[in-house]
């Protein structure tokens, strides 16, 4: 196959390899065996697990032989997306790279610079001859990108290094600095249903803004399921009779609803699509701004004779109180650092039918301490109405260090390199760097990457010009580190 990349800079050779490689998440054992070879062909020390996870070891070189052990840290997965009628397989053929000067893509799918680029730099440390740097634990996670499996399973016990590189993380001289802690909570309960007579009504709403519940949930966007819960309570106390049918929304826990359809029985059919025509104006105006494509549609559906099943007025009630009552958006934001999210809660999913009622709520947080707050609300919200409720998936957050040796170390580096500090990236979603943190205490943890963008998507691309910076100052840095 004909190379693309100059195969004579090691890291563009790696990245090209491994992209020939299909690494999609959940098939990560060809990558693996590609991992442990060139351990192997190299005399180095390797772990391979069951999720194929691997760990390569490389003796400290001069000054940094005695030092104390340092981490590079990736994910070996990738995102499989491609552009409608691209016939790329991604369980069989390599990516289809196009290089336009400097700037790297793929031809119809994802280019896998998240989290190529991480494990090339690692690959250019460990193949480096002549390079003086401190003993390094080479450590490639799967399955980061569908819930971070590989870090939750991997065996701490063989890492010794209490300081870390995590190369998740791109834009030079900016990197992330903490993660999240995430969760989920379900809340069910099932109700005897009742057969009822009355006009049906179907509810839509649609048309907002949605997005990803951690880097959105702070820009004020609204949740279809709080809405249609807020409306139906404005149904009520304008005293109109409300038996809840069905209703649905959303479809995953990390996405903000982006509307929500409901079905209920009523004997005032008439007085309920006016309040309801009233109630859509108000918000509209109200929103106009943050959700401008707003719609709610109202259409009463024809009557069944012998009438419908659908919850008592108490049930519907009580359906209608959870979901106004559970936290949802920003819940607390920093005093001190703009734009840092500390927690927040996103009604991501319910599901009423045939009397059987799941509600998914995702919480986030900075601080382990902050997600057991509103882990607790939100548990309280369900235990107060009878409801049961069990969290799940939970992971851990990595929690800000202003007082960093090792980014002190980078900045002070980049400065002189670069003549530009480290700039801190606060971020409101999750990064392996959480169980890292939690299951090696006191760890150090730096991110630095290269600049790249539209991850998670076909239009991803990667600078090499950056990617050759970047190499270029981890050589020094791991210089400077074993002669510290």
């Amino acid at each position: 196959m004909k190379n693309v990349l100059n195969h004579e800079i090691p890291f563009e050779k790696f990245f090209e390899e491994i992209s020939r490689i299909p690494r999609g998440s959940g098939n990560e054992a060809a990558v693996a065996d590609y991992l442990v070879a060139f351990a192997e062909e190299r005399g180095l020390w390797v772990h391979r697990d069951a999720l194929h996870n691997v760990i390569i070891k490389k003796p400290g070189t001069g000054a940094g032989k005695d030092k104390a052990p340092l981490m590079l840290q990736c994910h070996s997965d990738m995102v499989c997306v491609k552009l409608p009628g691209c016939t790329h397989n991604f369980e069989t053929d390599p990516i289809p790279f196009v290089l336009d000067g400097s700037i790297l893509r793929a031809d119809g799918t994802t280019l896998g610079a998240d989290n190529g680029t991480g494990m090339a730099n690692i690959l250019t440390i460990l193949d480096a001859e002549g390079l003086e740097h401190p003993p390094i634990e080479g450590v490639f996670t799967t399955s980061e990108e569908v819930g971070m499996f590989g870090a939750q399973a991997l065996d701490y016990s063989l890492l010794e290094a209490k300081r870390m590189i995590g190369l998740d993380s791109g834009g030079e001289n900016v990197g992330s600095v903490n993660a999240a802690g995430y969760e989920q909570i379900k809340i069910t309960k099932s109700y005897a249903e009742e057969t009822a007579c009355g006009s049906a009504v179907e509810v839509v709403i649609s048309g907002l803004r949605g997005g990803h519940s951690g880097t959105r949930i702070h820009q004020e966007r609204a949740n279809g399921i709080k809405l249609m819960a807020d409306l139906l309570q404005t149904l009520k106390n304008k005293k109109i009779g409300l038996r809840l049918v069905s209703m649905e929304a959303g479809q995953v826990t990390n996405a903000i609803p982006d509307g929500c359809t409901a079905v209920f029985l009523t004997e005032q059919p008439e007085e309920t699509l006016e309040v309801i025509a009233s109630y859509t104006a108000a918000l509209q105006k109200t929103l106009e701004d943050t959700e401008p494509d707003l719609q709610i549609r109202a259409i009463k559906l024809a009557a069944s004779p012998e009438g419908l099943e659908a919850l008592s007025r108490k049930a519907t009630g009580e359906v209608i109180d959870l979901l106004l009552m559970l936290p949802s958006g920003l819940l607390a934001k920093s005093m001190e650092i703009p734009d840092f999210t500390l927690a927040s809660a996103n009604v991501a999913i319910v599901s009423l039918q045939q009397g059987k009622l799941k509600v998914d709520i995702s919480c986030r947080a900075a601080e382990e301490f902050r997600l057991d707050l509103v882990e607790n609300q939100i548990l309280a919200c369900a235990r107060v109405l009878g409801m049961e409720a069990a969290a799940a998936d939970r992971s851990p957050c990595w929690e800000y260090e202003k007082d960093s040796k090792l980014r002190a170390q980078a900045s002070d580096l980049m400065e002189k390199e670069w003549g530009v500090p480290f700039v801190p990236k606060f971020t409101h979603g999750g990064l392996e760097c959480g169980y890292f943190a939690k299951n090696i205490p006191g760890l150090d943890i730096c991110c630095i990457g290269p600049r790249c963008g539209d991850a998670h998507g076909p239009k991803e691309w990667l600078d090499l010009e950056s990617c050759k910076k970047v190499c270029a100052f981890f050589r020094k840095l791991l210089t400077a580190l074993a002669n510290e």
